[in-house]
């Protein structure tokens, strides 16, 4: 396996375990949230507010190893990927439900197998790019 393909092999695993304990923890947070009396919707808020924050800061330092200072630009670009996999997530969601007949635990479960992949490329192209070093 080549240099660049290992690379990024790594950088998927990274970003996998970062979502699995991002899940972990926004779950725990809505959890606690909906314990201490907020209101679900509130709730949820906290959670995905928490959940963008904590997978941006991880996978710009950890998954991509980006050094640079984070931007206003870089961040807007992560609330857009999110948009864009929820929006996705949505259009598959109703598609497995409504036209396949798919149970919605199940259809969930689908729809973030792919997702997981496309965010994966949408943060390692898009939001954490970064030029090239020219020698």
């Amino acid at each position: 396996m080549d240099h660049q393909k290992n690379r990024s092999l790594i950088q998927f695993i990274r970003f996998n375990i970062i979502g699995a304990t991002n899940v972990a923890l926004t779950t725990s947070l809505y959890f606690l949230l909906i314990y201490l009396g907020w209101h679900y919707v509130l709730a949820l808020s906290a959670d995905y507010a928490f959940g963008i924050c904590y997978s941006f800061y991880m996978n710009k330092r950890f998954t991509f190893r980006v050094r640079t200072k984070a931007s206003t630009a870089m961040f807007g670009k992560m609330l857009a990927t999110y948009a864009l996999v929820f929006a996705g997530n949505l259009v598959l969601l109703a598609f497995c439900v409504d036209v396949l007949g798919i149970n919605p635990y199940l259809s969930q479960v689908l729809s973030y197998g792919l997702l997981m992949i496309v965010a994966f490329f949408m943060q390692k192209f898009f939001v954490f790019r970064t030029a090239p070093v020219r020698h």
